[in-house]
């Protein structure tokens, strides 16, 4: 296992959605604290083989190699964050136009972790989720060379958002922690809340199948209106 999937070189995370699969699948091999030489349970094994035997068709998934549009006007950065209870995750795009193309959404990166053996609250998870957007969204802005026009950063918790715009004292110690660090990276970025089903992030928490990304349009562009002029 850990040499086939050592062997999918993906430093940027766009193939992030099918990789957190195996990393909540290591984390239940880790649990049963098995050795080197000892078998898997078949359960673990067909979970295993049904994964590995799709992973030829990621030779199928491509993702545009152009980042902007020729010429941009306009430069946004959108991020997106979700967690479930065996993973979180958090994925960018960068948005731009010209008045001669229509807008482009484009990844650029996913970052994903499992959920700690300590159970934590959905809630909490998504706070995490958060909290690992902001970092990700703060790597990226050092590393662009240009300018962003706008920054927003997406979550479909309605708590998270709540304790984003809650000042850190009035919260516990664990959540107090995080929002401190993520309103700290924060000062110049919106956060906005984003319907479930249009969250890309979604699919970095709970894991595809080779086969599930291919011409994945959420994944690969984002939100359908995520390139859509903006009214208001």
């Amino acid at each position: 296992m850990l040499t086939q999937i050592a062997s999918l070189y993906d430093p940027l995370g766009l193939l992030g959605s099918v990789i957190v699969k195996v990393k909540i699948l290591f984390q239940v091999l880790w649990k049963l604290q098995l050795t080197w030489d000892e078998p898997v349970s078949i359960e673990i094994y067909n979970k295993w083989k049904s994964f590995r035997d799709r992973l030829e068709e990621l030779n199928n998934v491509t993702f545009p190699r152009q980042i902007c549009t020729v010429q941009f006007t306009s430069l946004q950065l959108h991020g997106f964050a979700d967690a479930s209870e065996v993973a979180y995750g958090a994925c960018l795009y960068i948005r731009s136009s010209n008045f001669d193309q229509a807008d482009k959404v484009v990844l650029v990166c996913s970052k994903s972790r499992v959920a700690p053996l300590k159970k934590l609250s959905l809630p909490r998870l998504e706070l995490c989720a958060a909290l690992l957007l902001a970092q990700l969204c703060q790597t990226i802005v050092k590393a662009f060379n240009v300018p962003f026009d706008k920054v927003v950063l997406w979550s479909d918790s309605t708590i998270t958002l709540h304790w984003i715009n809650t000042q850190p004292h009035r919260l516990k110690t664990f959540v107090a922690n995080r929002v401190a660090v993520i309103q700290k990276i924060s000062v110049q970025i919106e956060w906005r809340h984003i319907a479930s089903h249009d969250n890309p992030a979604d699919l970095v928490s709970r894991g595809l199948f080779p086969t599930d990304l291919i011409d994945n349009l959420l994944w690969i562009r984002g939100p359908r209106w995520l390139a859509e002029q903006e009214h208001n």
